[in-house]
C-alpha cells in the first residue's frame, strides 16, 4: 500500500468518522423534532396533514436516492487525493533530484494532471451534495404549498391562526431535515472512510511463524540458518488483497458503466461493438481468484553463520544481496524453507534513515542514555569531531532525513546506532560506501572487527579487500549462493566465483593471467600478515587504546563523575549537565516551530479570496441569495393575505396559485445560487493549488531543510481540501442563514416597530457572544492545526523508518511517541466541539426571549390599538419569523465561526504563496520543448572558480573557504576529502543550490551567479549520493519531458550495462522465460561495447523496459539498479559539465570500472567533477583535487601527488594497505 493513501487514511478519512459520530450525538433530536412537528400537524389540519409527512418520506428516498451515489464520488475524491498526497510526498521527499535536473515544470504537469481529474469529480460530487441542500430547503415551501392548496380544494377554510401554526410547523421541520439529509451524506461519507480503514487493517501483516521454531531451538545464541529458503518480494495474500481495494470496486464499476453506454451509442448506430462487449465481458469476469503469479527473488538459500562471526556477502549489483539482508529480518515473503535467527538484531540499511530530532536521541532510539558507552561509541564510529563542528554538540538537532549531516555523517550515526543497541546479531548493508576511503578503513577495523568481535555480523560489502578478514564469505549470482566458504578455503579451490569478483584487480592493473593474479594476492596476503600486522597492527592498536584512554578519560573529567558506576547516571541529572544540554539544545535547533497567527483573518484574506473566484459569479450568487430571501418573505405576507381575504376579487384558487408560484419559484432560486456559488468556489480550487505548488518549488533547499515535510503535507493535503470542499459550503449556508436573518429582523420589526429596540439589544448580545466564541475557537482551530503538522510529520517519517524500527524492535516506543501526538489533536479537536456546544446553549437562550418579546409586544399592540382583523395575521407572521430566527441564529452564528475558522486554512496557504523565500532568477520553469532553438550553452565546460566560499545557512560558519581553482574544457576531476571538508558543498554550488558567499564562478566564460536558474541546472548534469526514482515507469525516470526517441534510450541503458537487467525484470514480470543476465564479470577485457539501436531486440522488448514500472523512490530496484538509471539520466542530457556525488559507491568493483571506462569514451567533450571515496574510481583522472576544512589542500595530477611522499593522495593509499598502493601506483603511472 503506498504511503500517500496511508498518509490519508490518519489525516481525512479517521477524521470523517469521528466527526460523523460527534454530528450524530448533535443530531439526536432531530427524529423527534420532526416526528411531534408532523403530529402537530395533523392535530391542526386533520387527515390533510398527512401530507407533511408523505412529502418527508418521498424527499427522504429522493434524498437516500442521490446520496447513494455520494459514496462512489467520495470514493473517487479519495482515490485520486491518495494519488496527489502520493506525489507530493515523493516530489518534496526528492526536491532535491528535481532542482538538480530542473524539472519543476515536469512536477507541476503532473500534479496539474492529477488535479484536473480531482476537479472534475470534486464538481460533480459537490453538486450532488447541492442537490441534496436544494431539496432539503424547497421541501418546507413545496409542502406548505401541497398542504394548503389541498385544503383549499377540499373545501376547508383557511384562517390566520391554521394558516401561520401549519406554517410554523412546517418551517420548523426544515431544520431537522437539513440535519438529517447533511447527516445522511456524512454517514455516507464516514462509511466509504470506514471501509478503506478495515481494508488497511486487512492488509498482510508480518508473518509470526516465520521463523521456525525447531530449527530456532537447534541454534545456538547468534547463530543464522536457512534451509533451501525461497523468498519473493510479491505475495499472493498481498495481490489478493489488493484486488479488494474498495477504490477498485467503483473504478471498475464506474468503467463497465461507461462502456454500456458506449454500446448502447454504438448500436444505434448500427455500428460493431463485438470489441467492446468483449471487453465488458472481460471487466465482468475479473474474479479475485485470478491472482498474479509471483516468482521468488531468492532461490534454494542455504546458509549457516555461526555465532560470533564476521561473514561477508557479495555479488554484482542486482544478484540479491540487500534481498537476502530483509530476509533474514523478515522484511520479505518466505514462500518456502526454513529461516532461524537466533538472538536480537540491529540492521544498518544502505540508505541511512535518521529522524528529525537531536544526533544524541538518533544514537540513542531509545535505548537508556549510559554516558561512559554511547562516548566511547563516539569514539570508535569516528562521530567526536564531527560533534564538535555541530552548533549544538551531539543535542543538535539534524533534521529530516538528516538534511543537517553529509553523507558519510548520515552513515556513522547509523552504525553508532546499532553499535549502542547491543545486538547478538548485527546486519550491515554496504555501509562503508558512503564514508572516505580512511574513515571507512577506521570504521572497518575499530568497529566491526574488535568492537563487535563477539557478535554475529553479516556484512554486505563489494570491497574485495576486507575479503582476508571475514570467517566466511557468501557470493551471490542472481538470486542464489553460487560460493560459500572462507577466503581461503575459496581461494585453494580456485572457485569460480571468487575469480569473477577478483578479476576486477587484474584488469586494472593490466595483468594477463587469472593464475597469476590469484598468486600476486596470495603473496601480498601473505606479506601483509608478516609485516603489516606485526607492525602496523600492533602500533595503530596501541595508538588506539592510547587515545581511546584520553576521550574517556577527558570525557569523565568534564562530566563530574563520582568513583561509583552508578552514580554516573545520577551526575548526569544534576542541574548543571541540564543547563549544559539545555544550551546545547537551543543553539541546535534547526526545524523552526510553526507560528501559530494571533487574532481573527485579516480582511484582505477575504479579499483576496473573492478575488481569487471573481467578483462577478460572487456577485450573482449574491443577488441570487437576496431575491430568494426577498421571495420567501413574500410568500409568507402572501399567505397572511390569502387567510385574511384581503383581496376580495380573488378566489381561493388564485390566492393559491400566486403563493405557489412564488414559494416555488423563489425555493427553486437555491439551484442557480448553489451553481453560481459552485463555478466560483471552483476557480479559487484551480488556481490556488498551481500558486501554493509553483511557489514551493521555487523555493531554496534551506527553507526545505528547516521546514518539515508533515507540514508542508497539510497545507497540500488537509488546507487544499478545506478550501475545496470545508470552506465554501460554510460560506455558501453562512450567506443563506445571514440573509434568512436580516430578512425576519425586517419582517418582525416591520409588523411591530417597537421591537427594533429588541433586536438592537439581541444584536448587541449576539455580537458579544459571537466575539468570544469566535476569538476562543479561532485559538483552538488554529491549535487543531499545528498540532496536526507534526502529527503527520510523525506518520510520514515512521512509514519511512518502519523497516529499522522493526529490526530493533522498537514498535512499542514509537507507538507510544506517536500516541502522544494523536492525544495532543483529540484533546485539541474535543475542545473545539465543546465550544461548538457552547455556542448552542448560549444562543437557545436568546432564541427564547426573541420569540417571547415577538409574542408580547404583539399582544401590547392589541392593548394600544385595539382589536384589528389584520392584527392576528401580523402577529401570526410575527411569531412565524420569530420562531425561524431561534432555529437559524445558532446555526448561523456556528457558521460565522466555521468560515473564519475554515478561512484560516486558506489564510495558511495563502502565507505559504506570499511569504515563502524564493530562489533568486528563478522567473521561468525550464521546458526542453520550448528551448529547442535556443542556442546550446554551454559550448564547453571550462571552469573557472575565484576567491569562492559557501556556507549552508546565514547561522552556520563558512564550510568552503576561498578557494580558487581552474579547470579545463574536458578534464577529468576527481575530489577526495575527510567527511565535511567540502567536497559535495563545491557541487551544490556549481548548481546554485548554494548561493555564494563571496567571489564567483564562470562556465565558459559566463557567470553562473547572473544565469537564470532554470538555464543553469538543465545544462548542468548532476548524480547524487542518493539517487532518487519517481513513482512511474524506466522511461518516465529517465526522459519526464520525453523529450529523447525510445532508440536513444535503449542505447544509454545498454551502455550502462542495465538493458538486460531490466528486460528480464520485465520478462519476468509479464510471465515470460527468464533471459540470461550477462554476467559482467565474465568479461575477458573491458571495453565499452558500441551497441547497435535495434540489434536484436524487436520492439516489444523495448516497450515492456521503457514501462516498467517503477515504485516509489524506486523501492523495487536495488540501489546499484538506481545509481545506472540516474547514469542513464546525464548520458541523454550530453551536457558539457557533469557532477557526480559517489555516483557509483554502491556499484560493485567491476561495474564501476566499466563505467569509468564508459564515462571516459561517452563524456570525452564532458568536463567530469568526481567525488569518490574509492579511489580507484578516479586514480586515472586528469587531476585530483584534495579539501580540507574548506580549503584546497592540493590539486594536481595522481602521477606527481604519487611522487611525492608527503602528499595526501600518497598517504591515503599507503593507510590501505601495502596491495593497494601497488594496484593505485600502476594504475595511475599507466595512464
Amino acid at each position: 500500500m503506498d504511503s500517500g493513501k496511508m498518509t490519508n487514511l490518519v489525516i481525512m478519512n479517521s477524521i470523517e468518522i469521528f466527526q460523523f459520530l460527534l454530528f450524530a450525538f448533535t443530531a439526536m433530536t432531530a427524529p423527534l423534532i420532526v416526528i411531534a412537528a408532523t403530529i402537530y400537524i395533523i392535530y391542526e389540519l386533520g387527515y390533510i396533514g398527512l401530507i407533511a409527512p408523505s412529502m418527508l418520506v418521498l424527499a427522504s428516498i429522493l434524498v437516500n436516492h442521490i446520496t447513494s451515489k455520494q459514496a462512489g464520488f467520495r470514493m473517487k475524491v479519495f482515490s485520486i487525493i491518495d494519488q496527489r498526497s502520493k506525489k507530493i510526498t515523493e516530489f518534496f521527499q526528492g526536491i532535491k533530484i528535481i532542482k538538480y535536473y530542473a524539472w519543476e515544470n515536469w512536477v507541476v504537469k503532473q500534479l496539474q494532471s492529477i488535479r484536473i481529474q480531482e476537479i472534475k469529480i470534486l464538481f460533480g460530487f459537490l453538486f450532488n451534495i447541492g442537490q441534496v441542500d436544494c431539496i432539503s430547503q424547497v421541501s418546507p415551501s413545496i409542502i406548505a404549498v401541497l398542504v394548503f392548496v389541498v385544503y383549499i380544494i377540499l373545501d376547508n377554510q383557511l384562517n390566520t391562526a391554521k394558516a401561520f401554526t401549519a406554517l410554523s410547523l412546517i418551517n420548523l421541520l426544515q431544520a431537522p431535515i437539513i440535519q438529517l439529509a447533511s447527516g445522511w451524506g456524512k454517514f455516507i461519507q464516514a462509511r466509504v472512510s470506514y471501509n478503506r480503514i478495515i481494508h488497511f487493517y486487512e492488509c498482510e501483516e508480518q508473518a509470526l511463524d516465520y521463523y521456525d521454531q525447531d530449527l530456532t531451538r537447534d541454534c545456538e545464541l547468534g547463530e543464522i540458518k536457512i534451509v533451501e529458503g525461497c523468498f519473493s518480494w510479491e505475495s499472493q495474500n498481498n495481490e489478493l488483497h489488493n484486488l479488494k481495494n474498495p477504490d477498485n470496486f467503483i473504478i471498475q464499476k464506474t468503467k463497465i458503466k461507461k462502456l454500456k453506454q458506449e454500446i448502447q451509442q454504438k448500436k444505434k448506430l448500427k455500428e460493431n461493438v463485438s470489441q467492446l462487449e468483449e471487453t465488458l465481458k472481460s471487466f465482468k469476469s475479473d474474479k479475485i481468484n485470478e491472482i498474479p503469479k509471483t516468482s521468488p527473488y531468492l532461490n534454494s538459500i542455504n546458509l549457516n553463520y555461526k555465532p560470533k562471526t564476521f561473514n561477508g556477502i557479495y555479488g554484482i549489483f542486482s544478484s540479491g544481496k540487500t534481498t537476502l539482508a530483509h530476509a533474514l529480518i523478515n522484511e520479505i515473503n518466505k514462500t518456502s524453507g526454513k529461516i532461524a535467527v537466533k538472538g536480537s538484531v540491529a540492521y544498518i540499511p544502505q540508505t541511512p534513515w535518521l529522524r528529525s530530532c537531536s544526533l544524541r536521541e538518533n544514537i540513542l532510539f531509545g535505548e537508556e542514555y549510559n554516558q561512559k558507552r554511547y562516548q566511547k561509541i563516539l569514539h570508535k564510529c569516528q562521530l567526536l569531531d564531527d560533534i564538535k563542528q555541530l552548533p549544538g554538540g551531539d543535542l543538535t538537532e539534524i533534521g529530516e532525513r538528516g538534511v543537517n549531516l553529509s553523507g558519510g555523517q548520515k552513515q556513522r550515526v547509523s552504525i553508532a546506532r546499532a553499535v549502542y543497541s547491543n545486538r547478538d546479531i548485527y546486519i550491515v548493508d554496504d555501509c562503508l560506501s558512503a564514508l572516505d576511503s580512511h574513515v571507512g578503513r577506521l570504521i572497518f577495523k575499530k568497529v566491526f572487527r574488535k568492537f563487535l568481535k563477539q557478535k554475529t555480523i553479516i556484512f554486505i560489502t563489494h570491497h574485495t579487500h576486507y575479503m582476508k578478514y571475514f570467517d566466511s564469505i557468501t557470493i551471490l549470482k542472481e538470486g542464489k549462493v553460487e560460493d560459500f566458504g572462507s577466503f581461503q578455503e575459496l581461494t585453494a579451490k580456485n572457485s569460480k566465483a571468487l575469480t569473477s569478483l577478483l578479476t576486477n584487480e587484474k584488469n586494472k592493473t593490466q595483468e594477463i593471467s587469472e593464475v597469476d593474479n590469484l598468486k600476486q594476492l596470495n603473496e601480498i596476503k601473505d606479506e601483509i600478515n608478516e609485516n603489516k600486522t606485526k607492525k602496523n597492527l600492533i602500533k595503530d592498536e596501541k595508538n588506539e587504546i592510547i587515545n581511546e584512554n584520553f576521550h574517556l578519560e577527558k570525557s569523565n573529567n568534564e562530566k563530574y563523575c563520582s568513583s561509583s558506576q552508578n552514580s554516573e547516571e545520577s551526575s548526569f541529572q544534576n542541574s548543571f549537565e541540564e543547563a549544559k544540554d539545555k544550551e546545547k539544545q537551543e543553539k541546535g535547533i534547526l526545524i523552526q516551530n510553526e507560528e501559530k497567527a494571533l487574532g481573527s483573518v485579516p480582511f484582505y484574506v477575504y479579499k483576496e479570496y473573492f478575488m481569487m473566484g471573481g467578483f462577478g459569479y460572487i456577485s450573482i450568487a449574491l443577488l441570487i441569495f437576496a431575491i430568494s430571501q426577498t421571495g420567501l418573505m413574500l410568500s409568507d405576507w402572501w399567505l397572511g393575505q390569502w387567510s385574511l381575504n384581503a383581496y376580495k376579487q380573488l378566489d381561493g384558487t388564485q390566492y393559491a396559485g400566486i403563493y405557489a408560484g412564488v414559494s416555488i419559484s423563489s425555493g427553486f432560486l437555491y439551484i442557480f445560487r448553489y451553481l453560481a456559488f459552485l463555478v466560483f468556489s471552483v476557480r479559487i480550487s484551480k488556481s490556488i493549488f498551481r500558486k501554493l505548488l509553483v511557489r514551493l518549488l521555487k523555493s531554496p533547499m534551506e527553507f526545505f531543510d528547516k521546514t518539515p515535510l508533515g507540514r508542508i503535507v497539510t497545507r497540500f493535503s488537509k488546507d487544499i481540501d478545506a478550501i475545496d470542499y470545508l470552506l465554501q459550503l460554510v460560506l455558501q449556508q453562512l450567506i443563506s442563514g445571514l440573509m434568512n436573518l436580516i430578512g425576519s429582523f425586517v419582517m418582525i420589526s416591520l409588523i411591530t416597530p417597537i421591537f427594533i429596540a429588541v433586536a438592537v439589544f439581541i444584536i448587541i448580545c449576539y455580537y458579544y457572544i459571537l466575539r468570544r466564541y469566535i476569538r476562543c475557537t479561532r485559538e483552538i482551530k488554529r491549535i487543531v492545526d499545528i498540532v496536526r503538522s507534526p502529527m503527520i510529520g510523525a506518520y510520514t517519517e515512521l512509514n519511512q523508518g518502519l523497516i529499522q524500527i522493526r529490526s530493533f524492535n522498537k514498535e512499542k516506543y514509537f507507538f507510544k511517541m506517536f500516541s502522544k501526538c494523536i492525544d495532543m489533536h483529540t484533546r485539541a479537536t474535543f475542545n473545539q466541539f465543546f465550544c461548538s456546544h457552547w455556542l448552542n446553549l448560549i444562543t437557545d437562550l436568546f432564541s427564547s426571549i426573541i420569540i417571547g418579546a415577538s409574542a408580547y409586544l404583539g399582544l401590547a399592540q392589541k392593548s394600544i390599538y385595539g382589536y384589528d382583523i389584520y392584527l392576528a395575521a401580523h402577529i401570526g407572521l410575527s411569531l412565524t419569523w420569530a420562531l425561524k430566527i431561534s432555529t437559524t441564529t445558532p446555526i448561523t452564528i456556528k457558521l460565522l465561526g466555521d468560515t473564519e475558522l475554515q478561512m484560516n486554512s486558506f489564510h495558511r496557504v495563502l502565507n505559504y504563496i506570499n511569504e515563502t523565500p524564493q530562489e533568486r532568477d528563478f522567473d521561468t520553469l525550464y521546458d526542453p520543448n520550448q528551448s529547442k532553438t535556443v542556442q546550446k550553452w554551454p559550448q564547453q565546460g571550462d571552469l573557472d572558480i575565484q576567491n569562492v566560499s559557501y556556507r549552508y545557512r546565514k547561522d552556520t560558519p563558512i564550510i568552503l573557504n576561498n578557494i580558487t581553482l581552474s579547470i579545463k574544457a574536458n578534464e577529468k576531476i576527481g575530489v577526495i576529502g575527510r567527511t565535511g571538508s567540502g567536497k559535495s558543498t563545491l557541487t551544490l554550488g556549481l548548481l546554485r543550490i548554494l548561493e555564494l558567499e563571496n567571489g564567483r564562478i564562470l562556465l565558459n566564460g559566463q557567470n553562473i551567479a547572473k544565469l537564470e536558474l532554470s538555464e543553469l541546472r538543465s545544462n548542468v548534469s548532476m548524480i547524487p549520493q542518493d539517487p532518487i526514482l519517481f513513482q512511474g515507469t524506466i522511461k518516465s525516470n529517465v526522459d519526464p519531458f520525453e523529450v529523447y526517441s525510445n532508440a536513444e534510450i535503449v542505447q544509454a541503458l545498454k551502455k550502462v550495462q542495465l538493458w538486460e537487467t531490466l528486460l528480464n525484470k520485465a520478462n519476468q514480470i509479464n510471465n515470460k522465460i527468464d533471459l540470461p543476465i550477462k554476467n559482467l564479470q565474465e568479461n575477458k577485457t573491458i571495453e565499452v561495447q558500441k551497441f547497435n539501436v535495434v540489434d536484436q531486440y524487436n520492439e516489444e522488448d523495448i516497450q515492456i523496459v521503457l514501462e516498467l514500472k517503477v515504485d516509489i523512490q524506486g523501492a523495487n530496484f536495488s540501489q546499484g539498479e538506481k545509481q545506472l538509471i540516474a547514469l542513464t539520466r546525464v548520458i541523454l542530457r550530453k551536457c558539457k559539465l557533469l557532477l557526480m556525488d559517489e555516483a557509483t559507491a554502491s556499484i560493485d568493483e567491476k561495474t564501476d570500472w566499466i563505467i569509468q571506462n564508459m564515462i571516459k569514451s561517452e563524456f570525452q567533450d564532458t568536463t567530469v567533477i568526481t567525488i569518490a571515496h574509492r579511489l580507484k574510481t578516479i586514480i586515472q583522472y586528469d587531476k585530483i583535487l584534495v579539501l580540507n576544512e574548506g580549503k584546497i589542500k592540493e590539486f594536481d595530477t595522481p602521477k606527481q601527488m604519487l611522487i611525492n611522499p608527503n602528499s595526501y593522495l600518497t598517504q591515503l593509499i599507503k593507510e590501505n594497505g601495502k596491495d593497494h598502493e601497488i594496484e593505485m601506483r600502476k594504475l595511475a603511472f599507466s595512464c
